[in-house]
Order: C-alpha cells, then structure tokens, then sequence
C-alpha cells in the first residue's frame, strides 16, 4: 500500500451484503490511484465483514478495521483516526460514485480550500460564516458528496449522541465548523449515486416531537458555541422558525409553553422577522393556519421526489 496516499475514502460497513461489492468496487475503480480505502465494519453480523475481509486481499490499498456496534458517526470517526491521507472522503456503504469523482473533486483543492462540495446546485466559493449560514438554510448538510482537508476533523467533532439515526451527518457538519480555516468551494457538480431502499436509515425513521426537540437542543449546543455565533445568530434563528414550522407541517402537537418555543418568542423580538416567521407564531396559537405548513412540507416532498427522478434519468 502506498505509504502516504493522497485521499482516505472512509466507508462504515453495517449489514449491508447486497450492496457493499458495488461500493468497495466503484471506490476501488477512482481514476486518482493514490487513494487508501477504510472499512469500517461496525459489528455487522451478516457476510459484510467477510465481503471486507476479501476486498481487503485482492487490493492492497484496502484496509479493514472490525469494531463493536456503535453507529455510523462512531464509525466515520474510528475511519478518520486511521486515515492517511491529507485529505477525506466518506462513502456510504450501499451507494456507489463514479470513476472520476475524486479526480473531479481534486480539480478545486488547493492550499486555502478546505472542503470541497458536490452534489449540490450552488456554484460559490464559502467563508467559514457563510457556509455556517448555508448549513442553517438546509444546505449541504450531509457529510458524504464532500473531500475534507484532515485538519477539519477532531475527536469533538463525532460527538453526535447516537440517538440521531437522522440527523447525525448534519449535526457532524456543524461540528467542522469549529475547526475551518480555509474557504468551501462548491460545485454543482453530480457524481454520487445514492440508493435509497427500504432498509436505509432515512427510509425506517419515524420523526416525532420528542426527537425533534433534541435535535433543536443539541444544534443550538454546537452552533452557540462558535467564536462568531454573533455573526450568524440571524441565520440560526431563521432555522429554528423553518424547523417550528416544519414541525407543523407534520402535524406534531407542540406544547407553546416549551422553554424553546418561549426563547424562540422573545428572540424574535430583537431579529428581523419574515412573514413567514409571523405566521408560525401565530399558528401557534391558532392551529387552523398550520394547514399552510402542512401544504407547503407536501408541495417540497414532491418537489424533492421529481428532483431525484431528474437526476436519476441524467446519470443513465
């Protein structure tokens, strides 16, 4: 194995037997050579670790490492501590991406760049404070369709509670926030091929409020603790009304008596607020108006479906 490879692909592995052969090969088949590939076999108890074990022979790049059960960050980070290579890659273990993603990818690295993002529509290149304002509108939240520089990464930044089954990878994004440096070149720009089947994470999760309410409590931990919160205080108080309302959207019964629902009033009065804002206040207490959430999470829930099944006849 080359001794200092340029990129670490880091793919965690948890029963995943019908589509790991395609991942490990399509990684494999990168164009850039220079690679090494982690897999992070996370206590699987199908022939995942046996399917690792056997890439591991044929390519001397692979390396296999056999862990306890702990979760897809916990295994991203027990990836990383390992890794080599300058700069990382993460690839879930059921999806594939093409030959020349990581060559496309190198194209925008250089000495100032930290992370480069794809599978995205924006063409821009982020300070650290504007992708923090990104991330809070809902963009590139995910960790996988994204080359980090190492240095984006410590051991605080896989501190995700493992209750999050969804929302871990956004919550790990937030976390590189405290150790950027460089700008986020972001280019839109199609290589990874996400399989969404029945037994993915996104597909077996039910929401509910109580979930949802620690995902507010752990993003507002990580978000006010940033040296310049101060600097996109706005964008995280617009986040919170677009999740109030999302919440709506699904037809959760919110208590208005919660302390964030209380913070998040008396916030408001020091913020810029949209219409939008006015009226999830005011669905609050008037729960007939929430119908225009619960249209509007239908209407992006179509949106979204068509978006896909665009992009998925452009890659045929």
């Amino acid at each position: 194995m080359n001794s200092s490879p340029f990129i670490s692909i880091i793919i965690p592995v948890y029963n995943v037997q019908e589509y790991l052969q395609a991942c490990i090969d399509s990684a494999c088949g990168q164009s850039v050579f220079e690679i090494e590939i982690i897999l992070v076999n996370d206590g699987s108890t199908d022939a995942s670790g046996d399917i690792c074990e056997k890439a591991a022979q044929k390519d001397s790049r692979i390396r296999v490492v056999n862990k306890t059960n702990g979760g897809e960050i916990n295994a991203r980070k027990a990836g990383v501590e390992i890794a080599q290579g300058e700069w990382i890659y993460f690839l879930d273990s059921d999806d594939t991406i093409q030959k020349d993603t990581l060559e496309k990818m190198l194209q925008y690295t250089s000495k100032d760049v930290d992370i480069v993002v794809f599978e995205s529509p924006m063409d821009c290149i982020y300070t650290e404070q504007e992708y923090a304002k990104a991330i809070l509108r809902f963009k590139h939240w995910s960790n996988w369709g994204k080359l980090y520089r190492r240095s984006s990464f410590t051991s605080n930044t896989f501190t995700a509670p493992r209750y999050f089954k969804v929302g871990g990878d956004f919550l790990t994004t937030l976390h590189t926030l405290e150790n950027l440096k460089g700008k986020v070149v972001c280019k839109p720009i199609y290589c990874y091929n996400y399989n969404r089947h029945a037994g993915s994470a996104l597909m077996e999760h039910r929401p509910n409020y109580e979930y949802e309410l620690r995902m507010i409590e752990e993003t507002e931990r990580i978000v006010t603790a940033l040296p310049w919160y101060k600097d996109i205080e706005p964008a995280h108080f617009s986040w919170k009304i677009k999740y109030l309302s999302g919440m709506m959207g699904l037809g959760y019964d919110i208590p208005v008596d919660d302390k964030w629902i209380i913070d998040l009033q008396s916030q408001a009065k020091r913020m810029p607020t949209s219409l939008r804002s006015q009226l999830a206040f005011k669905a609050l207490h008037h729960p007939y108006l929430r119908c225009v959430f619960v249209a509007d999470k239908r209407l992006r829930r179509l949106a979204k479906k068509g978006l896909m099944a665009l992009r998925g006849k452009e890659k045929i």
